[in-house]
């Protein structure tokens, strides 16, 4: 499943799901900076919830993202915070797929699922790209969810949004597609009992961890770390929060 466009319908209502960092994201990425003001590239940067604050902290931020309409939603993060501004974090249109700037970074971080966002056939071309994009002793890390035997399961959930004053409601359905090796979400936001405000389809492209290690290794990329959640409690291969720090072999 092409994700590159499944965020544009969706844009004007993503941050009311995720107005900010996490519970314990946003103090993880600070301390894989290798220092205060390292040049970072953060892939499918979305609104920016992150890509602010790193930059407000006085990381040199380059956001890509396939959605012109999140992009523009992150421009509006970024003009709206005077602390940002001065850092001139840098936004571009591009998927993981094309990516292609002049720069080279001591930080690519893939946050919340990223990576599985990329088809299973391109991923080994995202992780060339990014590979040439690592300066001398840079490194990628990528946070996402690991397979577990539930994610073949259907599901249907109704929750009210973080931003949204209890007035907000997001509405899911999800399925497993065994041929894309994928998981299908169909989201749609709506205002209390309203009518619909916004919807879109996506798919994750599933991994168990030994065949993302296969794929990061067949990559040219070693493995240094490996975490189950952002208080860096170690991985127990039994699926979900994932988060992988990998370097170049050479």
């Amino acid at each position: 499943m092409d994700n590159r466009r499944a965020y544009d319908d969706v844009a004007a209502h993503y941050d009311l799901e995720y107005p900010g960092p996490r519970t314990g994201e946003l103090e993880f990425w600070q301390g894989q900076l290798p220092a205060p003001d390292s040049k970072v590239l953060e892939l499918a940067c979305g609104s920016g919830r992150l890509l602010a604050p790193l930059a407000r902290g006085g990381a040199v931020m380059t956001g890509i993202d396939s959605s012109p309409a999140m992009l523009a939603r992150a421009r509006e993060r970024l003009r709206a915070d005077p602390a940002v501004c001065g850092f001139g974090a840098r936004l571009h249109l591009q998927s993981m797929q094309d990516l292609e700037l002049e720069d080279e970074f001591s930080l690519v971080m893939a946050a919340f699922n990223a990576l599985l966002l990329v088809p299973h056939r391109e991923l080994p071309l995202v992780l060339e790209r990014v590979r040439s994009h690592l300066d001398r002793g840079g490194k990628l890390v990528a946070e996402l969810f690991a397979m577990t035997g539930f994610d073949a399961l259907p599901d249907e959930e109704s929750a009210p949004l973080a931003g949204g004053s209890g007035s907000w409601w997001r509405d899911r359905s999800y399925r497993y597609d065994p041929d894309l090796r994928a998981g299908i979400s169909h989201v749609s936001y709506r205002h209390g009992r309203g009518r619909i405000a916004s919807q879109h389809s996506y798919g994750l492209h599933l991994h168990s961890w030994p065949e993302l290690e296969t794929q990061l290794v067949g990559s040219g990329f070693w493995i240094e770390s490996l975490y189950g959640g952002f208080d860096r409690r170690p991985f127990r291969d039994a699926g979900g929060q994932l988060i992988f720090v990998a370097r170049p072999s050479d």
